[in-house]
């Protein structure tokens, strides 16, 4: 599992960047404010510093502030275009984990 984790985050579609005081605080805020998660706070508030115009998330809440948050540019939050979300587990990981869920 550790290699498919590796792996993608070696995609060139992922840049990391360091968490600053100014994220950290941006995403304090957001917390407070939005009640967003503080994970996800830290991503949208990356987004804001860099100047992103679209987040893509299959997050709901998150789609949910979509054109809220956000000055200069207002954040446009959407679903990808792609067919479906990357999945880190192997075939029958996935499968009991999906049953592990409709049980719950």
């Amino acid at each position: 599992m550790k290699n498919r984790y590796v792996k993608f985050f070696k995609k060139d579609s992922i840049i990391f960047v360091k968490v600053d005081r100014y994220i950290a605080e941006i995403a304090r805020d957001l917390v407070w404010d939005h009640k967003i998660r503080p994970k996800d706070a830290i991503h949208v508030a990356t987004a804001f510093k860099s100047k992103i115009p679209i987040l893509y998330t299959f997050d709901n809440d998150l789609i949910k502030l979509n054109n809220q948050i956000g000055e200069d540019p207002i954040l446009r939050i959407t679903i990808p275009d792609i067919p479906f979300q990357e999945s880190f587990l192997d075939k029958e990981e996935n499968e009991a984990q999906n049953k592990d869920s409709v049980q719950e």
